[in-house]
């Protein structure tokens, strides 16, 4: 398939000048978008619905309900990472009862420093598609 791909000037004379192969670099990160939407989607097949105990501002309890599904779990910290059906992530402190919105820019990172269990990382960017870091 032939496609044609704008990059704006700049950008596209520094690829040029660098010699960049723009036709692997193209395949392979749409190659990488399709199997984190996969992976996504995989995750979202056993949704349910979650209600966590959370407080307000005013230290008023309330009921949140999460429709999605548990992605991490990490016991150290008691935190819960959701996946939800609109593909948000959501982490949830089940000694604070507080719910926090992971930001889509830098889940990764994001989740790395949130989480203080390897393996709860592991789950959470596995079930997102995307690949763990860890430091060495």
């Amino acid at each position: 398939m032939d496609v044609t791909c704008y990059l704006p000037d700049e950008i596209g004379a520094r690829a040029r000048a660098a010699d960049l192969p723009f036709s692997r670099l193209l395949r392979d990160a749409v190659i990488n978008e399709l199997e984190r939407r996969e992976a996504m989607t995989e995750t979202l097949k056993d949704m349910r619905t979650y209600e966590i105990d959370l407080v307000d501002q005013e230290d008023r309890e309330y009921t949140g309900r999460v429709t999605g599904s548990l992605i991490a779990y990490d016991s150290n910290l008691q935190i819960q990472v959701f996946l939800t059906d609109d593909e948000r992530v959501i982490a949830y402190n089940e000694d604070k009862r507080e719910h926090y919105q992971m930001g889509e820019i830098d889940i990764v990172e994001g989740l790395r420093n949130l989480l203080d269990d390897d393996e709860a990382y592991a789950d959470a960017l596995h079930a997102l598609g995307e690949k763990p870091v860890r430091d060495i």
